[in-house]
């Protein structure tokens, strides 16, 4: 187990916010403890007497991994002696790391000359960034950020439960911190406006929701309430991308003193009015006509400086890293404008912020363009255009900034190699998401190389990036079908996260069921049922445990993996085990989409689906039928909220739910859902006929088929005939995959014309559809030997009602010889087939000896 070490450096004047602090750590200690870590939390006595003790104590701070000092109004000298020392320290030798703190005086008091001193001090001659609190709930907020620092690698987040907003470590409420008394948390204007929206939506969602159930066939009501169901998971994401980017913030100020982080005295004075909760201070402060205005002098004088001799070669370095300087000002302030509400103007001043930084830092040396923390104008206005979905604008940025990264990683790739792989992974998200597959595949190829070399050279800190691009590119091998390369992949990345997740659990458990997850999909998809059953139930028992330390975080990935596993156990004929798992899902689901409808309602309706397919498999038709409306209902909700996401689903549930309609005879439902779904994959086909024509082509078909048991046969014959069409397109490009629709689409229409007397067709038909089910019982002999001999049968009695005896006569000696060997080894099956056929045969054989003596008479 690894042990952590944190000082805390204070005098009797603030007992209060260590107390406080020390039950934090305590609380966090065990969530900790559970990821392999081991939290130790000190206080400092600066007043020990004894001269032994108070070395040892000197020298459990130097080897300790992070100092924390808080002053107030009085400085110690000791405290001041022992700061400077430990400063010196870290510069030198990058440990341990100092978070310095100043608590805020009561209004009316004066800070004291010597304090005053102190920080200027600080910002100045030291760099180093002090952080402010009024709160000591603002304090313990920056001690959970500041341990990310330690290499405690646990997820911080901010959820909404119940309307209040908390802090979250691990997925585990963190009960020590009041968001509500941190003022750069209610500074935030966007989050507080999101949370006010949301509230307010929230209590129409409700109540429309409960209505939408008592009155399932109010087609306005369910508009509505699906306008507000969108609504409602609109504002849920974009309240949690709001805290997320507020963590980010938090991150950054926690990242102040890190190595090679450049801190302008606006950027410096601009956090601190946020960490008071006065984001337009800040915004004011970071004025961007300000900073250009800095940015022309800062030029001329360089201009000047590189003219003359090389006398002035160092103030000419100085320009140099100012400029860098103000480029970081224009970063902090479109990072501090994204504290503002969503606004079109407020985007415009965020774009125009960032295009100010990408021109200040073009006129830069690549060696300034960024620092191995930092990011670079480039990146941060490509992520920007990402995150609008303008991928157009985006990608020649980031195509930019990895060049500039290529450079500084070939004179430097001890510092630089890293970012060099970050960059290519988001350039291969890119251009996965813009469906550029070969480039993101070369990009990602690219960022697993170097990965390899710095989990090499530093496993501990390069292993999980490694081991998530490894996860990444085999998502994409499997999305292409080089199935075999995703396989290796995902194996190779599942030893990593098992790796990590001995010496880390709490960190990277989560990781190594995903990967064992998406290993057994891989394995489902390519019939390797026994290892892809063996990865699920792993899978499955990882996500148990980690869903009943923290089910707000891990139900969901609970309830996915059970209903995976029961497709599984479904496709291999594991009935009993599917339903079991189906319906624990199935629960799991209710209860989620119940908190969260926006982000969960997709997964019920899919769930109640595939449980209402298997109870149609077995049978339990009511059960099936009641599942199948329920789905059905919630897929009409989210098709009309996202018809381009969700209008495929409906269509297939109305297939589905027709046919079981069509099973029990209730032919006018099934006749109108089946009409519904057709209209909907009519509608998919003629925007993506390569995905969707197959799904039309099976409608049609259905749908005829029931015409047919109807007596609409005209309806049915057209049905037949487009649906024969589109086939005989799909098998000439996929035989393997379309002939035996073919061949069943003619066997089908063929017996219509027959009963229609439309007899020379009939028998066309019929000697294709036999034609194709020879080949394909040559080649599978156990799947499409039955269809061959009842093709020929069929035949055979057309032939014998056109006295075309000696044709019918082979085709039913042939038919009764497979008939022969199937009911040999199926005679409950197939008996009663053989049977016909012997009857059939010998009705033929009289009818050919009367046909004989009339000839001879």
């Amino acid at each position: 187990m690894r042990s952590v070490v944190v000082f805390m450096v204070l005098d009797g004047q603030l007992d209060e916010d260590w107390r406080q602090s020390s039950d934090l750590f305590n609380e966090l200690s065990d969530l900790y403890w559970d990821s392999g870590v081991k939290l130790d939390v000190r206080r400092w006595d600066t007043s020990e007497a004894d001269p032994g003790i108070a070395a040892e104590n000197r020298q459990a701070l130097e080897s300790s991994d992070m100092g924390v000092f808080l002053f107030l109004s009085r400085l110690d000298p000791v405290v001041s002696q022992e700061f400077d020392r430990l400063l010196e320290r870290y510069k030198s030798q990058g440990r341990p790391a100092i978070s310095t703190w100043f608590r805020d005086l009561e209004d009316g008091q004066e800070l004291p000359p010597d304090m005053r001193a102190l920080r200027d001090r600080l910002a100045g001659e030291r760099k180093h960034f002090w952080n402010k609190y009024r709160h000591v709930d603002t304090l313990k907020l920056g001690l959970v950020m500041l341990l990310k620092r330690c290499g405690l690698d646990l997820p911080v987040e901010i959820k909404d439960a119940e309307g209040q907003a908390g802090v979250y470590v691990a997925g585990s409420l963190v009960q020590g911190v009041d968001l509500a008394q941190v003022d750069s948390y209610q500074g935030y204007t966007i989050i507080q406006q999101l949370q006010a929206q949301y509230q307010q939506n929230d209590v129409l969602y409700q109540r429309l929701r409960i209505e939408s159930r008592l009155d399932r066939d109010n087609r306005e009501l369910q508009e509505r309430y699906a306008q507000v169901a969108t609504q409602h998971a609109d504002l849920a994401k974009k309240l949690g991308q709001a805290q997320q980017h507020y963590l980010e913030a938090l991150d950054k100020i926690a990242r102040s003193n890190e190595k090679g982080e450049q801190l302008t005295p606006r950027v410096i004075e601009a956090r601190h009015a946020l960490q008071d909760g006065d984001t337009d201070l800040a915004l004011h402060i970071l004025d961007v006509e300000e900073i250009m205005g800095d940015v022309e002098r800062t030029w001329a004088n360089f201009d000047v400086n590189t003219a003359q001799s090389k006398l002035f070669d160092d103030k000419a370095r100085q320009d140099l890293e100012q400029a860098r300087g103000h480029v970081n000002e224009l970063l902090e302030r479109a990072s501090m404008l994204r504290s503002r509400p969503d606004t079109a103007e407020n985007r415009r001043q965020i774009e125009d912020t960032l295009r100010n930084a990408v021109l200040l830092e073009r006129d830069l040396p690549a060696e300034h363009h960024t620092d191995p923390l930092g990011t670079t104008a480039q990146e941060a206005l490509a992520s920007y255009y990402a995150r609008q979905h303008d991928y157009r604008n985006a990608e020649p940025l980031y195509q930019s900034a990895l060049t500039t990264t290529r450079q500084l990683a070939q004179t430097d790739p001890d510092a630089y190699n890293s970012r060099l792989a970050d960059t290519l992974n988001d350039l291969a998200s890119l251009h996965s998401d813009t469906n550029q597959l070969a480039q993101a595949e070369e990009e990602y190829q690219e960022s697993l190389g170097l990965c390899r070399e710095l989990a090499e050279t530093n496993p501990g800190a390069y292993t999980p990036d490694l081991a998530r691009t490894l996860g990444n590119i085999a998502s994409l091998h499997s999305d292409t079908n080089q199935l075999a390369q995703a396989e290796e992949e995902y194996k190779e990345s599942l030893g990593l996260c098992r790796e990590l997740a001995e010496t880390n659990p709490g960190a990277y458990t989560p990781d190594l069921a995903r990967t064992l997850n998406d290993l057994a999909s891989l394995h489902s998809d390519t019939n390797q049922l026994a290892q892809a059953e063996e990865e699920y139930q792993e899978s499955l028992g990882l996500c148990r445990e980690l869903a009943e330390t923290n089910p707000g975080a891990y139900t969901p990935n609970l309830a996915r993996t059970l209903g995976n596993l029961a497709s599984l156990h479904y496709t291999t004929n594991q009935l009993a085990q599917a339903e079991h798992e189906y319906r624990e899902s199935l629960g799991l689901c209710r209860e989620l989409a119940e908190t969260n409808p926006g982000a969960y309602t997709p997964d019920l309706a899919r769930t109640l689906y595939n449980l209402a397919s298997l109870h149609s498999d077995t049978n339990q038709l009511s059960q099936a039928e009641h599942e199948y409306r329920e789905s059905l209902g919630l897929r009409r909700e989210l098709a009309a909220a996202n018809p381009g996401a969700y209008n495929p689903r409906l269509a297939d549930t109305l297939g589905n739910i027709a046919s079981l309609h069509y099973t029990t005879n209730q032919f006018a439902q099934a006749e109108e859902e089946y009409q519904e779904s057709l209209g909907l994959y009519r509608e998919l086909a003629e925007t993506n006929p390569g995905a969707y024509t197959p799904d039309l082509a099976r409608t049609l078909y259905n749908l005829a088929i029931l015409h047919s048991d109807t007596n609409q046969l005209a309806q049915t014959e057209e049905e037949y005939q487009e649906s024969l069409g589109l086939y005989r397109e799909l098998a000439e490009t996929n035989p393997g995959a379309y002939t035996p629709d073919l061949a069943r689409t003619l066997y089908n229409l063929a017996i219509l014309h027959s009963d229609t007397n439309q007899l020379a067709q009939a028998e066309e038909e019929y000697q294709e559809s036999l034609g194709l089910y020879r080949e394909l019982a040559e080649t599978n002999p156990g799947a499409y030997t039955p269809d061959l001999a009842r093709t020929l049968g069929n035949l055979a009695s057309l032939h014998y009602t056109t006295n075309q005896f000696a044709q019918a006569e082979d085709e039913y000696r042939e038919s009764l010889g497979l008939r022969r060997e199937l009911a040999a080894s199926n005679p409950d099956a197939y008996n009663p087939r053989l049977a016909d056929t012997l009857n059939n045969l010998a009705i033929l054989h009289k009818a050919m000896q009367q046909s004989n003596q009339s000839g001879r008479d």
